[in-house]
């Protein structure tokens, strides 16, 4: 379901026996709205939610209704961010209705990256993976099969999803170089030896990764970190994400 149709789907799913429905084995809701408890959805149900990186219509709403199937466990599901890409043309922009929508000017039914890698692979593998038990790979991985975007015509990959969900205090999926949930300050910044992090209160785990999106530091031992040793790592940019609970903040530092 997307939209209003993607909460109407997980209500149905959650309140199926009244409804006097077979539970759900699979599920897909793109920018979903929030809605009732989701507690009714069984904890063997396969889910996935989409979310817009420019969806300002909902996009709390789809964290909220994701948030609300706290009891289904990790390995059954995925909170998903599909990012806007303006390298090329027409823009593919991640708005609300990035599903089928379109946005060339000359056609505005025309197809493209993020239906077919968005919308079309992720709804066909969480089916796949519950009633045939194959493409799990595709929807509940954390490497690149599932945050793969495919490439623009001159062969420059398209801006990857990010894994939104921080389901057991992990969040390996890449983050895109123009990733901007909220901001926070690094300093120095170029860096050589350390760097210095000036964020919200609150304890934070930290994750740092590379420009080809590789994970190279993690804190989920020493969340509540303020300052980091980079002295090791290569010169370049780097991305860093800064969880705590369902809050994710990001920015980014030369290593020089």
């Amino acid at each position: 379901g997307i939209s209003r149709g993607g909460g109407m789907t997980m209500n149905v799913a959650s309140f199926h026996s009244t409804l006097d429905l077979p539970s759900f084995d699979a599920l897909c809701a793109v920018v979903p709205g929030a809605g009732q408890s989701m507690a009714g959805i069984e904890t063997t149900t396969k889910v996935i939610v989409l979310n817009g990186q420019e969806n300002e219509t909902n996009f709390n709403e789809s964290q909220e209704a994701f948030d609300s199937l706290h009891h289904i466990p990790c390995s059954n599901k995925h909170l998903i961010q599909i990012n806007s890409d303006y390298y090329g043309t027409p823009d593919l922009i991640s708005e609300h209705n990035f599903a089928g929508s379109g946005h060339d000017p000359a056609d505005l039914t025309a197809l493209n990256a993020l239906d077919f890698y968005g919308m079309w692979k992720f709804t066909v593998a969480v089916f796949d993976c519950a009633f045939k038990n194959q493409n799990c790979e595709y929807c509940f991985g954390r490497d690149t099969l599932v945050t793969y975007m495919g490439q623009w015509s001159d062969g420059t990959p398209v801006n990857p999803a990010t894994i939104i969900d921080t389901c057991g205090n992990q969040n390996t999926g890449i983050i895109p170089n123009n990733a901007s949930n909220s901001t926070f300050g690094i300093f120095p910044n170029p860096a050589n030896t350390q760097i210095k992090l000036a964020l919200p209160e609150g304890n934070y785990c930290i994750s740092i990764f590379n420009n080809l999106g590789q994970k190279v530091f993690y804190s989920i031992e020493k969340c509540g970190l303020s300052t980091i040793n980079v002295t090791d790592f290569s010169n370049g940019i780097y991305i860093i994400q800064a969880t705590e609970k369902n809050k994710i903040l990001t920015s980014k530092f030369v290593k020089q």
